[in-house]
């Protein structure tokens, strides 16, 4: 069964409009208006599927423009945390995410998966020199 994230009761003339924006037709209804005419009532829903893929569409056209790197300008700027310390490359040993995740990294890891299905680890450069000095330092040898 569909999910429709709006329903709505058109008439006739204007169902090849919903169409085209991609709208699915769920049912029909046909009424009675005297008693030689009837009206053909189409009930429709906008498909739950599309608005994603709409919205995908609108937060890649801002991507386009820079708008994703300076939302996480902004939100670095807004906790205190340099952006260009923030690298995509995995650490090579990890103690685990509170060590090394802050609200940027979380949030910039968060926005990957849900906009583009990617699972992408951040982390801080200085948080990844810290790991290693930890990791050299507490070898036997």
């Amino acid at each position: 069964m569909n999910q429709y994230v709006e329903v709505k009761e058109v008439r006739s003339k204007n169902m090849d409009r919903y169409l085209e924006q991609g709208w699915e037709i769920i049912d029909t209804t046909k009424t009675l208006v005297d008693l030689q005419e009837t009206q053909l009532y189409y009930h429709i829903g906008y498909p739950l599927r599309k608005r994603l893929e709409d919205l995908e569409e609108v937060i890649s056209i801002y991507e386009k423009r820079g708008l994703k790197e300076r939302l996480f300008r902004d939100i670095a700027e807004e906790h205190g945390i340099d952006y260009d310390d923030i690298t995509e490359e995995e650490p090579i040993f990890s103690f685990g995410p509170s060590s090394l995740n802050n609200e940027l990294t979380r949030f910039m890891e968060k926005y990957e998966y849900m906009v583009r299905r990617e699972k992408v680890q951040y982390r801080s450069k200085k948080s990844n020199d810290e790991q290693n000095k930890r990791f050299e330092e507490d070898q036997p040898f």
